[in-house]
């Protein structure tokens, strides 16, 4: 609502604040909770002469076009007040393909028909904006999850070996190397998962502490791997051993 100051009287006054003509005919006919006819809109033209009335006891110049719509309602209510003239007048007609025909109202001579049908178009407007609006606020009141950034490892910059250390790693890696392609032989042992944890039992006891990779041992196919883990499981199941990971892909560790 615009602040007015009154240089006599020295004192501000708030009236409601319109963005045009139609909007203050939109307001005043959603107010009486009309629907946009002849009947309507003559019905609000004394309201709408009082908001001028308002605005012009301020000293505000009022623009043309609120004039113009004014004249528009006064000729409208008194074709409703005045008996009509069948020679001169008809009742208009017109559906919502007219209203948004640009040559419409040039073509209507019916003052009317054309405030009717400006009317509804910002009618259809303003109720698009007041929708788009109402998704906005309900917008405000979600807030959405961030995403979590996981922090990538960090490795010191220095490390803490010698030079000795890292020709003998090289020299280890390369030799390793050179056998990538050679073929690996694997042993083939065909045990159940009973047998196996027998075998386990007897194994553990010799030494507590036992890391899963090291009770496989090496070259052995896919099922005995399975077979030794499923026989692990049932044992630490039953109680007889336990199992600790202290982190993640890396080697169990079995104990008594």
């Amino acid at each position: 609502m615009p602040v007015v100051l009154d240089t006599n009287s020295k004192y501000c006054v708030q009236i409601e604040q319109f963005e045009g003509p139609l909007d203050l005919l939109f307001h005043l006919v959603r107010e009486a909770k009309l629907d946009i006819t002849e009947i309507s809109l003559a019905a609000v033209a004394n309201q709408y002469f009082e908001y001028l009335e308002k605005i012009e006891s301020f000293n505000i110049e009022i623009e043309s076009s609120y004039l113009l719509v004014f004249a528009q309602l006064l000729e409208l209510k008194s074709r409703l007040l005045l008996p009509p003239n069948e020679d001169e007048y008809s009742e208009p007609s017109w559906d919502s393909s007219d209203i948004l025909d640009q040559n419409a109202e040039e073509n209507d001579e019916n003052g009317g028909a054309s405030l009717i049908r400006r009317l509804s178009l910002y009618a259809m407007v303003r109720q698009a904006a007041d929708w788009l609006y109402e998704r906005e606020e309900n917008c405000l009141t979600r807030y959405v999850r961030p995403c979590q950034q996981q922090k990538a490892d960090t490795f010191p910059c220095e490390l803490q070996v010698s030079l000795e250390a890292l020709a003998s790693t090289f020299q280890r890696l390369s030799k390793a190397g050179r056998n990538v392609n050679r073929p690996i032989t694997l042993n083939r042992v065909s045990v159940s998962v009973p047998e196996r944890i027998e075998q386990l039992s007897q194994q553990i006891k010799a030494k507590h502490v036992y890391s899963f990779w090291g009770l496989v041992g090496k070259n052995y196919d896919r099922s005995y791997v399975v077979v030794t883990f499923l026989a692990l499981l049932q044992m630490v199941k039953e109680g007889k051993l336990h199992a600790d990971q202290v982190a993640d892909c890396v080697d169990l560790q079995i104990y008594i």
